[in-house]
């Protein structure tokens, strides 16, 4: 029971240490740029520039957008088909409702500094279906030419990278009464 006054002080500095800990990575509130491009070449369709941005989506106001619920981020919408990109939390939802059995070849890449890896959960395209890869920032999804009608989605996974926990001034404030009589302790002993 000597050092029973350590008790109340050890227990402010763990609640303090958590307070600053950081909250469970997520998507939600990141800045992504999406491109859309058929055959890996020409315009980026998901810039409203080119005209064939439906109503709904984020990037009506341009390629970059931050990461929101419910909001579905990119859409492109055409006479052949429709394409939504939804990011959630901790995924990245690919769906194209093709309207004619004609679907080209194409290319989507989404640039955040918050990716840190991607992995397939499942994906209902034909011919070999849609591949994602992530090369430092950038996830690049390729889909090959398909002869279809129907909706076909792809999920991934998207985990984020870590930042750093930085305590707020709120949480050194709790954190200075709990070492206070550690360090007057400290000093006892040290005199003593």
């Amino acid at each position: 029971m000597r050092f029973s006054f350590l008790r109340p002080a050890l227990a402010v500095a763990a609640l303090a240490l958590l307070a600053s800990a950081p909250a469970s990575a997520q998507l939600l509130g990141a800045p992504v740029t999406g491109t859309l491009q058929f055959g890996g070449i020409g315009p980026n369709y998901f810039d409203p520039i080119n005209g064939l941005v439906p109503a709904g989506v984020l990037d009506t106001a341009g390629p970059t957008v931050v990461i929101a619920e419910p909001a579905v981020e990119f859409g492109f919408d055409d006479f052949t088909e429709r394409h939504t990109v939804n990011f959630t939390g901790t995924q990245l939802i690919l769906t194209n409702s093709a309207r004619v059995a004609d679907s080209a070849a194409y290319t989507m890449t989404f640039t955040s500094p918050a990716f840190a890896g991607v992995t397939e959960v499942s994906d209902t395209f034909l011919n070999g279906g849609a591949t994602a890869s992530l090369s430092g920032g950038t996830i690049t999804v390729s889909v090959p030419e398909f002869l279809a009608v129907g909706a076909f989605q792809a999920v991934y996974n998207v985990t984020v990278t870590p930042t750093a926990a930085i305590p707020e001034p709120g949480t050194l404030a709790l954190l200075a009464p709990g070492l206070l009589p550690l360090l007057g302790m400290a000093a006892r002993r040290r005199r003593g």
